[in-house]
């Protein structure tokens, strides 16, 4: 039980850290002007990447809470009816498909722990971002000490 679970987180993690590396690496992170850019790119690459799992997460967690069931069990009866015999079917009713279908669970907790991992993460590299983030100025010869002297006053 153990092993399945760190398994689970294992190959989340590396699998979203595989990700990450492809997207600053699709955006330019090595070819990048300043440590600004880089900061971007990692606050980009890890929310990205947090937010998908979170949101594959909350899909099974609707899923597991039966909210799309009912249109499972409606695709299910629509192509019995194209079925040699219609009458023979495994569930005859709703209510027998759900029973049937209640048990079926997936696990979902690792995709949220993983992403809101992420999602942190991405919220340390923002810090930094913010603190070397200097406004875009109309003359490229200015220090960041003149642009935010300039801005203040």
């Amino acid at each position: 039980m153990l092993k399945s679970k760190l398994l689970q987180y294992s190959i989340t993690t590396v699998s979203g850290a595989i990700v990450v590396f492809l997207f600053v690496w699709w955006r330019g992170i090595f070819a990048a002007e300043s440590i600004t850019v880089i900061w971007r790119y990692l606050v980009d690459a890890f929310f990205a990447v947090g937010a998908i799992l979170m949101g594959f997460g909350g899909l099974v967690w609707l899923a597991n809470a039966g909210t799309f069931r009912i249109f499972a069990y409606g695709f299910y009866r629509f192509f019995t009816l194209f079925k040699r015999d219609p009458a023979r079917v495994k569930w005859k009713t709703y209510y027998e498909y759900q029973e049937a279908k209640a048990e079926d669970r997936t696990p979902f907790l690792f995709l949220i722990v993983v992403g809101a991992v992420f999602l942190a993460i991405s919220l340390v590299f923002l810090i930094p971002y913010y603190q070397n983030y200097v406004p875009a100025s109309t003359d490229s010869n200015s220090t960041s000490e003149e642009i935010l002297s300039s801005s203040a006053s």
